[in-house]
């Protein structure tokens, strides 16, 4: 006989939706929208983080033209999910600084709730670095 520590209402399937899985569906739907000439990857680190958090980098690729790669930014979490921070490139900080009502020097893009996370995504999905990203990669692909 098997002995069975484990509690008997431990859940059996995720009910939480966490910030990687928001960004894995916004993949998909960049794939569907440019007819997969344009996808975006979700890419973990090779190696866990030492301070146990979750680190995700959000890449905007081109799998006709030799895997070329844009990194748009990186996020990191705890096992709480929330808050997540926001590693963004230079560029995109610029555009989207003025839309989140802050100083650039002083950005620490910070999403505490799964709205703000949205939002702050939404944002930076919308930079015209984002689209020049989206439409250069359209244009090499022809």
């Amino acid at each position: 006989m098997k002995l069975d520590l484990w509690p008997t209402d431990l859940p059996s399937e995720s009910i939480t939706v966490t910030p990687v899985a928001i960004l894995r569906q916004q993949a998909t739907l960049l794939g569907n929208k440019t007819k997969n000439i344009v996808e975006a990857r979700i890419k973990p680190p090779m190696t866990t983080l030492p301070d146990g958090k979750f680190y995700y980098r959000f890449d905007i690729m081109a799998p006709c033209i030799g895997d070329y790669f844009y990194s748009l930014f990186t996020i990191f979490y705890s096992i709480d999910f929330y808050p997540v921070t926001f590693d963004i490139g230079m560029v995109v900080l610029e555009d989207i600084a003025e839309n989140l009502g802050c100083e650039l020097d002083k950005v620490k893009v910070i999403a505490n709730t799964e709205e703000e996370f949205i939002e702050i995504a939404k944002t930076v999905f919308a930079t015209n670095k984002t689209r020049q990203v989206v439409e250069a990669i359209l244009a090499q692909s022809v």
